[in-house]
């Protein structure tokens, strides 16, 4: 997905590291594997803002298909806190 961005030359302008968090966050929402904005905005030292746009721009430019949040993989999360 990064090379993708990459290769459309959707870096320009923005930073690296807000990108590649975008990619990230992506992936994690078509493997349905439930990450939050914010937690990979803490592991990629990116702010949650600025990894909302790269998702954005991602998601736009790249015509990704996003399957709908299944509730039931984040019970086990919840209970957690």
């Amino acid at each position: 997905m990064y090379r993708k961005a990459l290769e459309r030359d959707l870096i320009r302008g923005r930073s690296i590291e807000a990108i590649a968090g975008a990619c990230l966050y992506a992936a994690c929402r078509m493997t349905s594997t439930p990450r939050t904005l914010v937690e990979v905005s803490e592991n990629c030292s990116v702010a949650p803002r600025e990894l909302a746009r790269g998702y954005r721009l991602v998601h736009d430019e790249l015509g990704l298909e996003m399957p709908n949040p299944d509730p039931r993989t984040q019970v086990p999360r919840i209970g957690k806190r």
